[in-house]
């Protein structure tokens, strides 16, 4: 029990306290969060994934495949397809409607590797982990536009529409010119290099304040709480469930398997609810469980932190 509460002070309190103090923010001065959410999104984020993924240790192109970044990948894509379908079967035995069922899917397949998956890894396993955390995110945020865009519009999207969508996020298209940088072992200008690193800093600290100040915007008068309990049940501990299941098999060990599994046990993301206002989907349901698995994680995180040291 002294474990499980030394965790929960060193861990998780700090990132929930800037969470609360956001929240707090946002409902007394109700200050622009798209301004905030659009430096982060086309300036911090990106530095962060471009410094992650040049930094990345890699042996050739083959090593993309076969080495971290390759498997960080392999255990998104499959996650997000193995919750994916459990959505659609719940969905069937509920009988849901299919804007309901997309609301649904999008709140246990949208998983908030960034906000909360960085800062919680960094915090629970240093640096390596935030580094690891990274390469999580990055993939979460090219399979995540996809599939989102998908899930929200029900087929009302064309593929080509979709594969925009992922040419638009600025952290995926970083990441793949960090990456490419890496592979073909280019070197960064000194003045860029420090320049992108001063960003990169400053990511975290604003990826936990934007979380908060997106939760004080939630607004949710008639959500189905049982279903959006269960979706909130299914996030977090099918999730995770899974995410230990998909890193034995892939062959992850070490921090890259904590992560793997943290990354995997995280709830709903914010931008569910932004994919569900935006393509017509039920977005009061996507921001009730985002709200509930937010805070039902608080107590399963701290556990699986416990489980992985």
């Amino acid at each position: 029990m002294s474990e499980l509460l030394q965790i929960f002070i060193d861990v998780i309190v700090p990132i929930f306290l800037i969470v609360g103090a956001a929240f707090w923010v946002g409902r007394r001065l109700n200050p622009d969060i798209r301004s905030l959410s659009t430096v982060l999104i086309y300036l911090f984020i990106p530095a962060l994934s471009f410094r992650t993924m040049i930094r990345l240790p890699i042996d050739g192109v083959q090593d993309v495949v076969t080495g971290e970044f390759g498997r960080a990948f392999a255990q998104i894509a499959l996650l997000v397809a193995i919750m994916w379908i459990v959505a659609a079967v719940v969905g069937r035995m509920l009988k849901l409607d299919r804007r309901t069922g997309s609301a649904f899917t999008l709140s246990i397949t949208q998983i908030n590797a960034g906000n909360l998956g960085i800062p919680l890894n960094t915090f629970a396993f240093g640096a390596v982990g935030s580094e690891m955390a990274l390469l999580y995110y990055v993939s979460s945020a090219i399979i995540g536009a996809v599939t989102g865009v998908f899930i929200a519009s029900r087929g009302q999207k064309s593929v080509m529409g979709a594969l925009w969508n992922v040419i638009r996020v600025p952290a995926s298209t970083s990441a793949l010119l960090g990456l490419a940088l890496n592979v073909f072992d280019v070197a960064m200008p000194l003045p860029l290099d420090r320049a992108i690193s001063l960003l990169g800093d400053g990511t975290i600290p604003g990826m936990i304040v934007l979380l908060g100040l997106l939760i004080s915007r939630i607004r949710i008068r008639h959500a189905p709480w049982k279903l959006v309990s269960l979706a909130a049940l299914i996030r977090l501990f099918g999730g995770a469930a899974i995410g230990v299941a998909l890193a034995q098999v892939l062959g992850v060990t070490g921090i890259q398997y904590n992560v793997a599994v943290l990354q995997s046990a995280v709830p709903t993301a914010v931008m569910a609810n932004a994919l569900a206002a935006e393509f017509g989907s039920d977005a009061e349901f996507t921001s009730a469980a985002t709200l509930v698995g937010t805070l039902a994680s608080i107590g399963t995180l701290t556990l699986w932190i416990a489980l992985l040291r």
